[in-house]
């Protein structure tokens, strides 16, 4: 199954995100900004980012675009 990277700043619609796609094979790696997000995107490339875009620190559109500049 996918490697998926969560970006919530909401603990609880993390958990839930994270619960289900475990539940459904997948395995997942959390984030609460966006700056954690792009460390994390950094340590292991994920097939999938759940990005929220409004977030303190960083947002999800900035974290987006630092994001899509690494991955070129």
């Amino acid at each position: 199954m996918a490697h998926v990277l969560i970006i919530e700043d909401d603990d609880d619609t993390r958990d839930m995100l994270e619960t289900y796609l475990r539940f459904t094979g997948h395995t997942t790696a959390c984030a609460c900004n966006g700056v954690e997000g792009f460390a994390r995107m950094c340590e292991r490339k994920p097939c999938l980012v759940v990005l929220d875009l409004m977030m303190p620190v960083m947002s999800g559109w900035q974290s987006a675009r630092r994001n899509s500049q690494i991955r070129r």
